[in-house]
């Protein structure tokens, strides 16, 4: 008599579940057409769980592909990165925590929403076995990354936002208002920093932070200027340093109120 498969749908992982055993692999594995020892009896779409029939399962069948983290940063142009790094020497005497694994490392960071490096490196841990699959070596520990945090060129990782931005930016060329020129909208988010450490960043009596002034391209969806300053600092004495462009349209915020639309 054939066992009963219950599959069941998360966003960690889809998790198969036999009467003797644990089974992991994906959704598409079931799906019709697939060439496997399965054969679906009926799918529950309200449970998000199929039934399958297994027949003469005698191995664990495991899911072998890259992580999802991995195949995110396929989309990444390597070259570029690279000449930014020789540029601006930042692998120079460096054997084996790379400027590539540091920058791959802080994205985890932003992704997995860690607020410290004591809170990355705890989270990469649990991981550990993983790391040089994902791209980020086998050097990656809180010293490294904090002497590489403070010694390498930050216009590395300066530039190669604004490369990637740009390449995003010329994937989406639809006109939504019909301007000849492009339309932005001009804003800040304030970040908070511990005072103890950062003593420059102080803009309150017990509080310090910086501030991310952001110019978002309305139409591709996509931001397209970014100024960082202390938390004091405020959006209006920031756009001069707003690159010109001709027939730029840009709405901007003081506060909950909108200034009228402005052209340069």
């Amino acid at each position: 008599m054939p066992e009963v498969l219950v599959v069941t749908d998360t966003e960690a992982g889809s998790t198969f579940l036999t009467q003797q055993r644990e089974v992991h692999a994906p959704v598409a594995a079931f799906s019709p057409g697939f060439d496997s020892p399965y054969r679906e009896v009926s799918p529950n779409t309200n449970a998000s769980s199929y039934f399958f029939v297994i027949h003469g399962l005698h191995q664990t069948v495991m899911f072998k592909d890259k992580y999802v983290f991995a195949q995110l940063v396929q989309f990444l142009d390597r070259n570029k990165f690279n000449r930014l790094s020789a540029k601006y020497q930042g692998d120079r005497y460096v054997k084996s925590f790379t400027c590539w694994n540091q920058l791959l490392v802080m994205m985890f960071g932003q992704l997995s929403k860690s607020e410290s490096l004591r809170d990355l490196i705890i989270a990469l841990e649990v991981h550990w076995s993983k790391l040089y699959h994902l791209g980020m070596g086998k050097s990656v520990t809180r010293s490294n990354l904090a002497k590489a945090n403070e010694g390498r060129d930050y216009r590395i990782f300066e530039e190669y936002p604004y490369h990637l931005v740009a390449a995003a930016r010329s994937k989406s060329t639809e006109k939504v208002f019909g301007f000849t020129g492009h339309v932005y909208a001009f804003d800040s988010t304030t970040i908070d920093l511990c005072l103890e450490v950062f003593q420059w960043a102080k803009f309150r009596k017990h509080k310090g932070g910086i501030k991310v002034h952001t110019l978002y391209d309305i139409e591709s969806q996509v931001p397209a200027f970014f100024h960082i300053t202390v938390a004091a600092t405020s959006d209006i004495k920031v756009m001069p340093e707003i690159p010109y462009e001709k027939g730029r349209i840009t709405s901007s915020t003081v506060g909950t109120t909108t200034s009228p639309i402005s052209t340069r």
